[in-house]
């Protein structure tokens, strides 16, 4: 599995577990599990993400927005799980965030304070990432002096990846967990995904510190390593 189906996972299973979590909690905070409520919720979703996929290049808007314009359609573009009557809207971005972002060189500056389609792309990107990688990591996955022609290739190849991942992971849930029948499978469930999102986010940070090492530095990080297994024996 590819880091960024892992990174994936991770996102998608951590939304899956805020929403059954939204849906169990009573005014008390305590879990109080409707399992087969549960289920028809999960049912939903999974046909939800199924289907859901993120705006081809092409498609994102050609004309200039402002933020308020740009944190309106980043919510519509990354609703993986649709908002019901029960919950408060999701907020996937702020405007610190992307102001932040911009000072960061995460991204390029807006011109004349108006976002165009390959700031969009860069965003959606980092929406998505962020849950599992620092801003300094995804820039340097992402840089943010990619060409256009650069940048569509990237984001267009991103975006198959992320359909991919949300495909594999209603699989790889079912597969591990099964559906929710009673409330001990809901926890189990929850208790399933939440692994599944630490292992990934784990993996992702190990994968990151990576970056930049050389044969040298590698065969030098093998060698104490295989110096301190032999001291621990």
């Amino acid at each position: 599995m590819s880091t960024h189906v892992r990174l994936n996972f991770m996102l998608i299973s951590y939304i899956i577990i805020g929403k059954i979590i939204e849906f169990t909690l009573t005014e008390d905070n305590l879990m109080n599990y409707n399992a087969q409520f549960v289920k028809r919720k999960m049912d939903k979703w999974s046909n939800y993400i199924t289907e859901f996929e993120l705006p081809d290049y092409k498609d994102l808007p050609s004309i200039g927005l402002y933020m308020d314009q740009i944190i309106t359609l980043l919510s519509q573009y990354l609703g993986y799980l649709p908002n019901s009557y029960e919950l408060n809207a999701e907020t996937f971005i702020t405007a610190n965030a992307i102001n932040n972002y911009v000072r960061l060189g995460a991204i390029p500056a807006p011109i004349k304070k108006k976002y165009y389609a390959y700031h969009i792309a860069y965003l959606i990107m980092i929406c998505v990432l962020k849950p599992s990688l620092s801003i300094s990591d995804i820039s340097q996955l992402i840089p943010a002096n990619l060409s256009e022609e650069e940048l569509k290739t990237v984001y267009n190849r991103f975006r198959e990846i992320h359909k991919d991942s949300s495909v594999k992971l209603i699989s790889h849930l079912q597969a591990i967990a099964g559906t929710p029948e009673t409330d001990n499978d809901v926890i189990e469930l929850i208790i399933t995904s939440a692994v599944n999102t630490s292992l990934c986010k784990r993996f992702s940070e190990k994968m990151s510190a990576l970056n930049g090492i050389n044969d040298e530095e590698a065969e030098k990080i093998e060698r104490l390593k295989h110096s301190k297994s032999n001291k621990s024996k």
